[in-house]
């Protein structure tokens, strides 16, 4: 959603832009017709400017960077039916609701407008007026043309103003004009709160007269006669907004232009200002992007200068695998004590270029990290391919690792050097607090119950270098019901903090895995219950409501006294390690009739390091 606000208001911003550079250089011009193109041209550039990301254009130059990050968070299975929210009034939805109510009336307006002109067609008179056809809308109506139709009534003329007007309405016809006002109708529409939007469409009505009135005088019409028909004429009722009607308004400003010397072709020249200037927005709108390019290029060049400088180089080249002999992917390939390295890739093969004597680490999330000598590379003076087998560490119940994937962007990256970040983002108020949100939030939609679809879902993401969460994708989907649900979360989440390298923030990129099972079993979490877990800085941190009774309480195995009604009162939250939540025959089965209104078992930092 940030990125569409962004989008809003680079377009807007454009709009106004250009309206002032038509406005001020080639506002009183006589060239209609290039006037016409360029003012076409501008709302398109509006619209695509903000789209150009020159960052992408030399993305084949940079060193990329990339990170990897775990860490383990309480494996979470949802089992409860989705709760009703109320939905909460906001400034941002009271806006949103103003926006569509304004675009809704133009719309509908509009729509009426076609009506009475699709009427006209279907039920006026079809006449021949000197030789064309012409639609009779009827007395008193103004006319005007709209597509191929001519709109007007020949008995309300002279047979002088009816050749004048014929000749007014062909232009609007043969040269489309019809086009260029339901595209600025449109813009209007999309863009109604922009003061930009309505002026740019004025100028855009006002040059289309001055193109029409330009070719009767091109006919050989005399022109003070036609001036003064115009003003005789200015009287009649326009029939609507969206067509070319003969007699609108700033009729002075029609007499002037016609009256107007033409512009020295030297004048030309100022309609190539448009390149610069459309040049300066698109370089605005990627000034973000431009600025990490160069700091990007200068960490490469750190990364590979930290290489001991030594003419005695080898090339290792490996294969990393698990214990059933696949390939695992991404796992990070480092030069021990430096942070200069790489990543396998989809086959588990990896390439690195070392100094004699040199160690690599490799390692992989959940599998234990094993250090290789370079020597173990060469053989009888030759460099050799090895297989390096990953073993797993000893398995935690529960566990949920959060990894990083690949960027969304299919840009091939091989055996890329990459740089460790100092500080990974962190989800405000920490893991403890991630948790928290994911309980307090996921819903298990009611369809997937009553159909049993259960799984788990993964949801990739970035943090970005404000620290929102930007481009959430469903990595790996279960069903549309559960996908939609895990990914509308991930899109609530609030502003990390994001990662930093030498002080500056990056972005860097998760992917979290949200499972929903619909079995009872022991180690299920649950959202039911009443209790609320504030940080140290006071701000709730796990918050779930219902209607039911007070639940147990159970912290590192010892019962609390029926009087707690707030983990608040008998466990600091920043010392939780892992909260379970039983319930229903799982709760009553474990402990009893204590357990009939649920349990909530809490496992401290402190009992979980005692234990291991």
């Amino acid at each position: 959603m940030d990125n569409l606000y962004v989008y809003i208001l680079k377009v807007n911003i454009a709009l106004l832009v250009f309206w002032l550079f038509c406005r001020l250089v080639f506002g009183k011009d006589t060239f209609l017709g290039i006037k016409r193109a360029c003012l076409l041209t501008v709302l398109g550039l509006s619209f695509v400017y903000p789209l150009i990301d020159i960052a992408s254009w030399i993305k084949e130059e940079q060193q990329v960077v990339l990170v990897r990050y775990a860490m383990d968070i309480q494996h979470i299975a949802f089992s409860v039916l989705p709760q009703e929210q109320a939905v909460v009034l906001t400034w941002e939805r009271i806006l949103w609701g103003i926006y569509l109510a304004g675009a809704l009336f133009l719309c509908v307006r509009m729509l009426v407008q076609l009506w009475y002109i699709w009427r006209f067609i279907r039920l006026g008179k079809r006449l021949d007026c000197l030789g064309t056809t012409v639609v009779s809308p009827g007395s008193g109506i103004a006319p005007f043309s709209f597509c191929h139709w001519i709109f007007m009534h020949p008995d309300d003329y002279t047979l002088r103003e009816m050749q004048e007007i014929l000749a007014h309405e062909k232009a609007h016809v043969a040269q489309k004009h019809s086009l260029d006002m339901l595209l600025s109708e449109f813009v209007c529409i999309v863009f109604w709160f922009n003061p930009a939007v309505w002026l740019l469409r004025h100028e855009i009505r006002q040059n289309l007269e001055f193109l029409a009135d330009q070719d009767v005088m091109e006919a050989g019409y005399n022109r003070k006669n036609y001036q003064y028909h115009l003003l005789r004429l200015s009287h009649q009722s326009a029939a609507a907004q969206i067509v070319n009607n003969f007699n609108v308004s700033q009729l002075k400003k029609r007499i002037i232009m016609m009256n107007k010397r033409k512009t020295s072709r030297a004048g030309l020249l100022k309609y190539a200002l448009l390149v610069p200037v459309t040049g300066l927005l698109v370089m605005s709108s990627n000034v973000q992007a431009l600025a990490r390019l160069l700091p990007e290029k200068a960490v490469a060049r750190e990364v590979i200068a930290r290489q001991p400088q030594t003419d005695k180089k080898i090339q290792v080249k490996g294969t990393v695998l698990n214990e059933s002999k696949t390939p695992v992917t991404g796992a990070i390939v480092l030069v021990k004590g430096t942070s200069y390295g790489t990543t396998t890739d989809k086959k588990g093969n990896f390439t690195l270029e070392l100094n004699k004597g040199e160690t690599i680490v490799v390692s992989y999330v959940g599998r234990r990290t094993i250090e290789v000598k370079a020597d173990n590379f060469v053989d009888d003076g030759k460099e050799a391919d090895l297989v390096i087998e990953l073993q797993p560490e000893a398995k935690v119940l529960d566990r949920v690792e959060v990894v990083a994937y690949t960027a969304k962007k299919k840009t091939k990256i091989k055996n890329e050097v990459m740089e460790v970040v100092e500080s990974t983002p962190q989800f405000p108020g920490g893991d403890v607090a991630l948790k928290a949100f994911l309980l307090e939030n996921v819903k298990y939609p009611q369809e997937a119950q009553q159909k049993g679809i259960t799984g788990e879902v993964m949801v990739g993401f970035r943090v970005n270098e404000q620290g929102k969460i930007i481009d959430p994708q469903v990595v790996t989907g279960v069903d549309p019901l559960l996908d939609k649900e895990a990914l509308r979360v991930v899109k609530m989440m609030p502003a990390w903090t994001p990662a930093r390298q030498r002080g500056k923030a990056v972005p860097y990129d998760f992917m979290i895995p949200v499972n929903f099972s619909l079995s009872g079993k022991v180690d299920e979490i649950i959202v039911t219950g009443s209790f609320t877990v504030r940080s140290d800085r006071g701000e709730p941190i796990l918050k779930m409501m219902s209607a039911g009774s007070q639940p147990l309480y159970v912290i590192d195995d010892v019962i609390q006294p029926e009087s707690v009604k707030d983990i608040s009162q008998i466990a600091d939250p920043n010392n939780i390690q892992t909260i379970t939540v039983l319930k229903d025959e799982s709760a009553i089965k474990i402990y009893g009739e204590k357990g009939k209104n649920g349990v909530i078992i809490i496992t401290t930092k402190k009992k979980d390091e005692q234990k291991k």
